[in-house]
C-alpha cells in the first residue's frame, strides 16, 4: 500500500458520563467518577447543549469533532470547529 489518506475513519467511539458532585474540589481523580452504567454515542453528545470530551492526547479528539462537525453542516444543521486555543483571536 502506498500513499497516504485523507479519508475519516469512524471509529464508532463509547463515551461515559462523569458525574461531579457538589462539593468536588479541583484535585479529584476523575478516572474513577465515570458512569460505567451505560455507553453513550454521538447521537447522545448531540443532544445536549455543550459537551466536554476529555482523553489522552492523541487519541483523536480533534479530527473526530471535525468529523462530527462537518457531517452536522452537510446535513443542513448549524455546526462548527473551533480550538480552544483560539478563542482569544475572537474578543
Amino acid at each position: 500500500m502506498t500513499g497516504h489518506s485523507d479519508a475519516f475513519i469512524q471509529l464508532n467511539r463509547t463515551f461515559s458520563k462523569i458525574v461531579l458532585d457538589a462539593d468536588i474540589d479541583d484535585d479529584a481523580d476523575l478516572n474513577a467518577r465515570h458512569n460505567r452504567a451505560g455507553k453513550l454515542f454521538w447521537p447522545d453528545l448531540l443532544s445536549h447543549h455543550r459537551v466536554i470530551l476529555l482523553s489522552e492526547a492523541g487519541s483523536g479528539k480533534t479530527e473526530e469533532i471535525r468529523n462530527v462537525a462537518r457531517q452536522l453542516r452537510g446535513e443542513g444543521k448549524p455546526a462548527f470547529f473551533l480550538r480552544i486555543e483560539h478563542i482569544k483571536d475572537f474578543f
